[in-house]
């Protein structure tokens, strides 16, 4: 009987919890629901918020450990003449696959560019070079990305690729706030130089050297590069 009864009296509160806060429009308990409510959707976007703070720390930590990993297989590939650099470029390839969402991602595949062009595969690397691109849209990192991008094209025998790579230099350049445009420079009055366009390498290459005067506390070692050259360029 007792047993009945606590099971009675149970059910009796289940029904006044649950008219309480979907049932009950008036009355003393009117107020109470709202604050039930809200403090359900407090803790539910809290505990939510913190269970994600929890994944993110655990995708980072496991895309870390196997960055690390795979940085220590491409310093011992640098040493190893015999090494497969298809299988270097794989194993990064995986990791990024692995690792999509991770802030990490883009770097499993810059790391895979450099393993593509170990191969002379030049045109796979710009496809890679496009996709890091594209994920690092906002990085601080994504002019040195580009360059890299335009300096591939620009290393292809296709001469509407070196066309479309000088180009790309050229637009880096533009940029006023590129932190690299010193190093855009410097390639683009290399390609000049390399191709026998000495006029255009002077030109570029002085721009260089002039911009770096207004930089006394921190001057680019691209200009000093080419400051000799200028001084025995004769046109």
């Amino acid at each position: 009987m007792a047993e009945h009864n606590i099971i009675g009296t149970l059910k009796v509160m289940m029904r006044e919890w649950y008219a309480m806060i979907v049932g009950v429009k008036d009355g003393p308990h009117k107020y109470i629901k709202y604050l039930i409510i809200c403090l359900g959707i407090v803790l539910t976007t809290a505990g939510g918020f913190f269970f994600y703070r929890l994944y993110v720390v655990y995708r980072e930590q496991t895309a870390h450990k196997m960055f690390s990993t795979n940085m220590q297989a491409y310093e011992q590939a640098l040493k190893d003449a015999d090494i497969e650099w298809q299988n270097v470029a794989e194993m990064f390839e995986q990791g990024h696959n692995k690792n999509t969402s991770s802030y990490l991602a883009p770097y499993f595949l810059s790391f895979q560019v450099e393993a593509l062009l170990k191969q002379g595969k030049k045109e796979e690397a710009l496809t890679v070079l496009d996709t890091i691109i594209n994920k690092l849209s906002n990085s601080p990192l994504l002019p040195l990305f580009k360059m890299k991008h335009a300096l591939v094209r620009i290393d292809l025998e296709d001469s509407a690729h070196q066309q479309a790579g000088v180009k790309e230099l050229e637009s880096l350049i533009r940029e006023k706030k590129n932190p690299y445009r010193d190093v855009a420079l410097f390639y683009l009055g290399r390609y000049y130089w390399a191709t026998d366009q000495v006029a255009q390498a002077q030109q570029v290459w002085q721009q260089l050297v002039d911009e770096q005067r207004q930089h006394k506390l921190s001057p680019s070692p691209w200009a000093d590069e080419v400051k000799n050259i200028l001084e025995t360029l004769v046109v």
